[in-house]
């Protein structure tokens, strides 16, 4: 079936007990234009037919996605069972994606497979779950027409691979950028082949290491269509509010920009600078994070669209992005030890 024979976007299944949350989503679906099929809505087109036969080809035909909402509830259902075999069946002859799996806990579904990757609802809002799946829609409906990313080329790296060198030159090759030594609640250092800076006391307090490019060494390029990457571990003690990650598109104030953070645990957020005011713009618990290790964070701009990545996984685009310009680097936010390494950015090849 061609994408625009499609009835739906996406069609919900879920069990009853969990309707509360879905229907906010289908709400919020709605809200972004997203042709969704929620039962609720259907009520009048649903009466009087025979819903077997109905909701098999709701399932197997007319949506373009199916999100399965998994939960306690869910496996115990007839509805919800034949709901997910009519996906699964279309899933199996089309061979892609179409089952989006979203959890509120880990109950095994049948024909689920644990290795197929889903999103976590653990604290993950009705609204900012709907613009995932907005955001997947059209990721999907772009298709084949959609450009390829240009190649890039990599114009900045650092891994912190100093070896042993004291600490006068440690701060000759790393100060004017990294934090050594000493400033407001934070300190910083270069040890052990990362870069590390701590805060263990100010909590509303944040630390960012802006970077500038030039090429040739008296033009400043602009890094807001590049990309750029770092991987980031966060050590206690931390509170609720820490965080580290990468800055992107940041004037050079520092007045505004987008921040890509990890969290203590396993999950990470975007936000939005903008006045010295940091607004969270959208924040999710990830499979992709296993507490106390490195992580790998990337963010790729292309205009108004700005993809951030999690271990090489796109987690989340930004499709409508208001900073179109600006510098790249880190940040470290409120009270922790925080750990980065392999910074790296690219820029599009020329030619």
């Amino acid at each position: 079936m061609a994408e625009d024979e499609f009835e739906y976007d996406v069609c919900l299944s879920f069990a009853g007990e969990d309707r509360g949350y879905v229907e906010q989503v289908a709400t919020f679906l709605q809200s972004l234009g997203v042709a969704v099929f929620y039962d609720r809505y259907e009520q009048v087109d649903l009466w009087g037919k025979d819903l077997y036969v109905h909701l098999d080809e709701i399932y197997r035909k007319k949506a373009r996605y199916c999100v399965v909402f998994i939960s306690e509830h869910y496996g115990r259902k007839l509805w919800t069972s034949h709901e997910r075999r009519s996906a699964q069946a279309r899933a199996f002859s089309e061979n892609r994606e179409y089952i989006l799996p979203a959890r509120f806990d880990d109950t095994e579904i049948s024909g689920i497979l644990p290795t197929v990757g889903f999103i976590s609802l653990k604290g993950l809002t009705a609204e900012a779950f709907s613009h995932l799946i907005k955001s997947k829609i059209e990721l999907t409906a772009m298709g084949e027409d959609r450009p390829p990313p240009p190649p890039f080329r990599r114009i900045y790296y650092e891994g912190f691979d100093c070896g042993v060198l004291p600490r006068s030159e440690i701060k000759a090759r790393f100060g004017g950028l990294w934090l050594i030594g000493k400033k407001g609640h934070w300190q910083g250092r270069i040890a052990n082949g990362v870069y590390q800076v701590s805060n263990l006391h100010g909590r509303n307090a944040s630390l960012t290491n802006q970077i500038r490019y030039y090429e040739p060494a008296n033009r400043a390029i602009d890094l807001a269509d590049g990309r750029v990457s770092v991987r980031v571990r966060i050590a206690p003690p931390n509170d609720g509010h820490s965080g580290a990650g990468l800055i992107f598109r940041a004037e050079d104030g520092g007045n505004s920009y987008y921040a890509f953070f990890l969290h203590p645990g396993n999950s990470v957020s975007l936000a939005e600078m903008r006045l010295r005011k940091l607004k969270f713009l959208w924040s999710q618990e990830s499979p992709e994070v296993d507490p106390g290790v490195f992580v790998a964070l990337k963010a790729v701009g292309r205009g108004s669209s700005v993809a951030f990545y999690v271990n090489e996984n796109l987690l989340y685009t930004l499709k409508h992005a208001e900073l179109l310009s600006g510098n790249t680097g880190t940040i470290a936010l409120s009270t922790g030890r925080f750990e980065f390494d392999d910074f790296s950015i690219y820029l599009p090849s020329v030619g």
